[in-house]
């Protein structure tokens, strides 16, 4: 991801999810990065590793394999990214595809060389001045 004149850090999983076991993996990976990186801007973590979670989880219903995964933080907020080995962009009419709109400002689907990536913003929630 590049956004011209906007800092990205971007945190790459380790590995990949090629079957339902490997998911507990990879959310324990995100939530560990997520409140290592923590602050009251940041959405929330749960909402995060959910979002997540529902990607690679498409991804492995689909009858793919998630080749990868990633966080990246924006001044938008968290990007939550997976690369599926599959071609098709259809977006399932599953309960996990009504989630993602309800918890992401902004989300998508493209093809690519390895297969279809999808990802979805949580935006940075706004925090009150005390009263």
């Amino acid at each position: 991801m590049r956004r011209l004149g906007m800092r990205v850090a971007v945190c790459s999983y380790p590995g990949s999810c090629a079957n339902p076991g490997d998911l507990a993996a990879l959310r324990s990976w995100a939530r560990t990065v997520l409140t290592a990186r923590s602050s009251a801007k940041e959405p929330a973590v749960d909402e995060v590793v959910l979002v997540l979670d529902e990607l690679a989880t498409d991804a492995l219903v689909s009858g793919g394999v998630c080749r990868a995964a990633s966080l990246s933080f924006t001044a938008d907020g968290v990007r939550a990214e997976v690369t599926a080995n599959r071609r098709s962009v259809a977006v399932p009419a599953t309960r996990r595809w009504s989630l993602i709109p309800v918890l992401a400002s902004r989300w998508g689907r493209r093809p690519g060389a390895a297969g279809v990536r999808m990802w979805a913003t949580i935006a940075r929630t706004t925090v009150a001045a005390p009263a």
